[in-house]
């Protein structure tokens, strides 16, 4: 995979962060390849909000929308158990630094059983076949926009700035009239 597994662990979601999946659909011996990108536009202690470009790389059509989703139930954004395309998701286990789910891929009335595997809450890859239908679908890239560390406002700064004089000034005029 083209990406870091060590930005994982310091992941956190915020607005402009990007995770990039394809999408692999075997039927028998037509594959299927689709490209997921999703892009968060806003995050509260809620809900998310993403836009997801969805590209089908057989007829080069695409299509772009924008969704908001409570985080207790991110769907189909891939994220604690969460993926797209995929429904009635369970927990399994966990093994090592993955977190593993069984869910159904969903084709043309066709049920695939897959199982996903997710690191840091992220969905890094599922997978999946039956009756001639292989599904797989891979964390390609990501890019993770750090939070921004929060400090003082500049205005709280110029306030301790000017107590500070005063009491500089009123300790030295102390000094000056002999009271310290």
């Amino acid at each position: 995979m083209g990406f870091s597994l060590v930005a994982l662990a310091l992941l956190t979601l915020t607005a402009g962060s990007w995770f990039f999946y394809t999408l692999t659909i075997q039927v028998n011996n037509n594959v299927q390849i689709l490209q997921y990108n999703f892009t968060i536009v806003n995050v509260t202690p809620t809900s998310l909000v993403f836009k997801l470009t969805i590209y089908n790389s057989s007829n080069g059509m695409s299509l772009t929308f924008e969704k908001a989703v409570p985080l207790s139930e991110p769907a189909p954004f891939p994220y604690n158990g969460s993926a797209f395309g995929v429904s009635n998701v369970s927990y399994v286990g966990s093994a090592g630094n993955y977190t593993i789910y069984r869910g159904v891929f969903g084709l043309n009335g066709l049920k695939v059983p897959v199982t996903l595997y997710f690191r840091d809450g992220i969905l890094m890859n599922y997978t999946g076949s039956y009756e001639g239908v292989k599904v797989d679908a891979q964390l390609q890239a990501l890019q993770v926009v750090p939070t921004k560390a929060s400090g003082p406002e500049p205005g709280a700064l110029i306030i301790v700035l000017v107590m500070v004089a005063a009491i500089a000034i009123g300790a030295a005029v102390l000094i000056k009239i002999g009271k310290i």
